[in-house]
Order: C-alpha cells, then sequence, then structure tokens
C-alpha cells in the first residue's frame, strides 16, 4: 500500500507539475508568436515580384474528401496570407482541393490566381457579395465536405482534421472552428441565438484557456469564417440563402435549417483559426 502510494505520489509529484506547467507554457508561447506572424503577414505581406512564387498545394483527386472555399474581394495580400496559412498547416494525407472565389476583384487578385498551383480559381464577372461567392464556390466543389474560410482568416496546424474528425458521426451537419483574433483573445467559440433573435458570439474578448471554451459542444450556429458542412447536408438545405445577399446572417440561418433538418452543428476548440475580421467584406458593429 506504501509503495503503491508512492508511486501516485510520484506520478503527480511537484517535478512532474513543473514539467506540465513548462509544457502548457511553451504551447502558449508558440501560439501568441504564430498569431503575431499571421497578422504580420496580413498587414504588412512582402512585396510580390512581377513573377512571383505563388503558394503550391498538392493536386486533388477526381472526387476529393474535402473543397476548401475561399472567397475573395481585392486586397490581394490577405489572400496570399491566407494561401500561405493554409499551406503550412497543409495535412498531406488528406484530399482536398482549394477554390477561390475571385469576386469582381479590380486588383491583380485574378492575375496572381492564375499563377497558384492546384489553385481552382473561380471568377464572378462583378461583385456579387459574400453569399453569392461562396455559393458560386460550393456548386463548383467537387468534395464531400465544404470548408468555407474568409481570406482573412488564418487556419493553423491541426485544424482542419479536427473539423473533418468531428464530422465523423453522421448526425453532425456543420462543425465550427475555434476563431481568435491576431492578439490571442477568442472571437467566437461558437454562436448562441436568443429568443428575440439577437445573435451573440459566445466567449468574444475571453482568454481561449478558459475552461468553457475548451471542449467540444452542439451550438446553435457557427461562422461562416471558418465553418466546415456535409456538401449533401449543405445543398438539401438549400445553400446560403440569398434572402441576406450581400452577407450576414447566412450562416445562422443555413445552421438553423441544418437543425431542422434533425442535424447538429458542433463547436471544435481544437481547430483554432485566427480571424482578423471584417477586412474580407466590410464588418457590422452590431454582428
Amino acid at each position: 500500500m506504501i509503495r503503491k502510494a508512492w508511486r501516485i505520489g510520484a506520478a503527480h509529484g511537484p517535478v512532474v507539475l513543473v514539467r506540465r506547467g513548462l509544457a502548457r507554457a511553451k504551447r502558449w508561447i508558440a501560439e501568441r508568436r504564430h498569431a503575431t506572424r499571421l497578422r504580420q503577414a496580413a498587414w504588412h505581406p512582402r512585396r510580390l515580384p512581377s513573377e512571383p512564387e505563388f503558394v503550391a498545394f498538392a493536386p486533388a483527386g477526381p472526387s476529393p474528401l474535402l473543397s476548401i472555399i475561399i472567397p475573395a474581394f481585392e486586397r490581394w495580400p490577405l489572400t496570399n496570407a491566407c494561401l500561405t496559412a493554409l499551406r503550412e498547416a497543409w495535412d498531406d494525407e488528406i484530399d482536398a482541393e482549394v477554390i477561390v472565389v475571385d469576386d469582381g476583384s479590380r486588383d491583380e487578385t485574378a492575375a496572381l490566381l492564375a499563377g497558384c498551383p492546384n489553385v481552382r480559381a473561380i471568377a464572378l464577372p462583378e461583385n456579387r457579395g459574400f453569399v453569392e461567392a461562396v455559393n458560386a464556390g460550393a456548386e463548383a466543389a467537387r468534395g464531400r465536405l465544404l470548408f468555407f474560410l474568409n481570406n482573412d482568416a488564418f487556419v493553423t496546424p491541426g485544424c482542419i482534421r479536427a473539423l473533418i474528425e468531428t464530422l465523423e458521426p453522421e448526425y453532425v451537419g456543420a462543425a465550427a472552428a475555434q476563431l481568435c483574433y491576431p492578439g490571442g483573445t477568442i472571437s467566437e467559440a461558437g454562436g448562441i441565438v436568443w429568443r428575440d433573435a439577437r445573435g451573440v458570439n459566445y466567449g468574444r474578448g475571453d482568454d481561449p484557456r478558459d475552461w468553457r471554451y475548451r471542449y467540444a459542444r452542439e451550438v446553435d450556429y457557427g461562422s461562416a469564417a471558418a465553418l466546415m458542412v456535409r456538401a449533401d447536408a449543405f445543398r438539401d438545405t438549400g445553400g446560403f440563402s440569398r434572402e441576406f445577399a450581400p452577407a450576414y446572417y447566412e450562416d445562422t440561418d443555413l445552421c438553423f435549417a441544418l437543425r431542422d433538418a434533425g442535424l447538429r452543428v458542433v463547436y471544435q476548440p481544437r481547430a483554432l483559426v485566427y480571424h482578423l475580421g471584417g477586412a474580407s467584406y466590410g464588418s457590422d458593429a452590431d454582428a
């Protein structure tokens, strides 16, 4: 009995606790440095030469598991930073295609996208807004899963796999990422809609290490800034409703439609995405 108690004490002794604390501190510092680098890449990108080396991805199969859909309206540096973060977090074991919808950009976006290997570029003739852009990307997508990603959102390693694993149960229709500001605080840990139809981004401004935001749970909705949805469920429910064009609340409407169809929307904290917020299509002070 004494020997057993000694083993338990050794397993949870001061040295072990200190090591665990140091490991957590190292992870936290690494995450903060990664966030800072992504923010700098977005707002202070390197000057692109006339024939730059574009972000390249592995070719997708004819029927990929995943389609990553990124709407872009001008501001090529943001799109470039988004694609760079995506490439750095890429999982070669996941068969995925990357689709960028150029929503009528008048800058160099179209020309520069043309040079990105294995990036499918869809050009809209004029700026039609977020809803039309992502729906156009979804119509062209071949994947069984659709990952909607804003071009001012930057995925971290392990994020995409965590969302895919969240969608493995057939009763889950959509998986929402944990959105954080580049400074490290939460932008959204799942969404809540109150009875009067007001929406709230749960956890906004809080520390993501808080236990309330560290476990997967069912939510009312997830932001389309980083939302993975089953393709068949997306199409069966009509996709993003054009009633909310050009943008805002279309993701809430989609998630409610999925829930009405008997599916669940699940927030996944292991899927960390840094989101500038409002940089792609502007911002709504009441959102």
